[in-house]
């Protein structure tokens, strides 16, 4: 799969959807959304079409994954916070 700007592109519709639909303390709507354009090219460089999956539903699960992780880190950088 090439990796340039017209893949970020195709996908930002997606990347918008999610970021309207996130919230993470401490980071803004622009943060989130360039974390999610990383990821979508981290999923395109380890995409394997012979694993028998498409890439949208790969990059979906991508996508979760690393808003998940984003919420995770920031819940542990409150608690870091809060306990000192």
């Amino acid at each position: 799969m090439e990796i340039d700007d017209a893949l970020i592109t195709q996908w930002e519709p997606k990347i918008q959807r999610k970021v309207a639909n996130t919230f993470i303390v401490g980071m803004d709507r622009d943060d989130i959304a360039q974390e999610l354009r990383i990821a979508i090219t981290k999923a395109a460089k380890a995409f394997n079409k012979t694993h028998g999956t498409i890439f949208h539903t790969y990059l979906h699960t991508t996508m979760e994954n690393t808003v998940r992780t984003l919420l995770s880190k920031a819940k542990k950088r409150e608690a870091e916070m809060n306990a000192r």
